[in-house]
Order: structure tokens, then sequence, then C-alpha cells
């Protein structure tokens, strides 16, 4: 709680001080989620590689991604949140907060400081956060419809027209590492970001508000649970390996193994095993 209340707290200060825009606040709150759950324990699993600890953990011991193919996720991460991100965060804020009914002035005088729900998703900055109990539900639906539109649109990517051309990109880590969770095909970003965002919307839009710290929390989850599941290792501690209804590493990494297979966490293990 606490963290997501400073990380929007800060983000705020920023938009006062400098007059931002909401799509930068937006974007703002997504690379805020990119270093606490995708470069940051990004660099522990690093550090936890180049000194051999947790061996026994490791899915792959004997096995490592070229050094030419980790240099190439690294520098396409970091053009990412320093260029290619912001278009990304203007696309889908204009998208989330497209008005879908008329409102009366009363309801529209006030701004990004205070109370004011931004279009169809009711994405809220200002204001008080809402309980843990509401945030986690929230987060929790957000990942179910990304889930669902995952597993189809994954689906789709391992068809013969789509393999090849798009989604072979993100097979060449034939060893996974935390950084290989965003290695991938223009189109298939493309595929990822609407997965990622539509679902986060329709919570917004059912729930009748989210709020920036929701939109924090969610994107550190699922970053940390895609940096989890491409990792390598089977971290029995990891709640993602603990609680059955995630796949994990070791799935992830059979599924790589096997090339074509359509793994999402939930729908593949409730509706069609």
């Amino acid at each position: 709680m606490m963290l997501g209340s400073s990380v929007v707290s800060l983000v705020r200060k920023l938009q006062e001080k400098y007059n931002l825009q909401p799509w930068i606040v937006f974007g703002l709150l997504h690379l805020s989620a990119r270093v606490v759950g995708f470069w940051t324990p990004n660099i522990l699993l690093y550090l936890i590689e180049k000194n051999k600890i947790f061996l026994r953990y490791k899915i792959q011991p004997t096995r490592a991604p070229k050094s030419e193919l980790v240099g190439e996720a690294l520098k396409h991460n970091i053009a990412t949140d320093a260029a290619t991100y912001w278009a990304v965060a203007f696309f889908f804020y204009k998208l989330l907060t497209v008005d879908l009914k008329h409102k009366d002035d009363s309801e529209t005088e006030t701004g990004i400081e205070n109370n004011k729900k931004h279009g169809w998703a009711n994405i809220r900055f200002g204001g008080a956060a809402p309980k843990f109990g509401t945030m986690a539900w929230q987060v929790f639906l957000g990942f179910l419809g990304y889930d669902f539109m995952f597993y189809w649109s994954h689906r789709l990517l391992h068809s013969p027209q789509f393999y090849k051309r798009v989604h072979k990109k993100h097979h060449m880590f034939h060893t996974p590492i935390g950084i290989s969770s965003a290695h991938e095909h223009v189109v298939e970003s493309i595929f990822q970001l609407f997965n990622w965002y539509i679902p986060l919307g329709v919570v917004g839009y059912l729930a009748g508000d989210l709020h920036a710290c929701t939109i924090f929390y969610y994107n550190v989850f699922r970053w940390l649970e895609a940096v989890d599941a491409h990792s390598g290792y089977k971290f029995p501690f990891s709640p993602f390996h603990v609680i059955p209804i995630f796949g994990g590493a070791t799935r992830y990494t059979n599924s790589i193994i096997a090339t074509n297979l359509s793994q999402a966490n939930i729908l593949s293990r409730t509706c069609f095993n």
C-alpha cells in the first residue's frame, strides 16, 4: 500500500510542478512499475546467475542464452522505456479515457489533482486510494481478463501465419531469462498491449472507479509474473510457484522447449486440459 501511494504522490507532484498532461502521468505510472516489477527482479536474477546462487532451483543449469541475444533484449527494453513507451502511453490513455456518455459541467469541472474520473475506464489520479481488498480484487480480475485474451492471442501467434513471421522472435531464447519476457516482435507487442490494458479498463468500467494506485499495482503484478515465468528458476518461495493457478517458470520453460504450445496461466488449466 505504502509503495503505491508514494509512487502516485511523487508522480502527482511532478504533474503539478511541470503541468504534465494526464497521459504522461499514466506513462510515468507504468515506467515506475517497470522499475519495481521488471528491472529490479532482473537485476537480482543477474546477480544470482553471476554468483551462481540457487543453482538447485535452476531449470536448465547447464545452459545459457547467447550473450548477443541478451544484449539485443537489453537494448530493446531500454529503448522501449526511453522512447517507444511514451507513444504507447498516449494511445492507450486516450483509448481508456474515451467518454462514452456526456457529463454535465458539475461533473467535468475538476481536474487531475482531485477525484475526477477520466473516460469509460473511470481512471482517477487524485483522492484517497481504495482499500487493499478493493485493489486486490481489481488487480486479480484484470489479470483474469488478461489471461483470457493472452490465451487466444497466443494461439493465433502460434498459427502458421504468425509463428515464423512474428512469434518466433520471442522463442529465440531457448533458455529463457527474466529479460526475455519483453523480447518480442512489434506485432506481438501490440497484441500484448491490448491484452494488458483492455481488461484493466473493463475492471474500471464495471467497478466505476480505477485509481492510479490500482493501475500501479496491476502493472507491477503483471511484470513480476512475466519475469518469474521467464526467469529459468523454479523458486519454491515464489508465489507464482506456490499458487497452483499460475504456470510458473517450469511450465513456461517446458512450453519453450516444446515450441508450439499456447499456454495461459488459468484458462489453459481450467478449460482446455
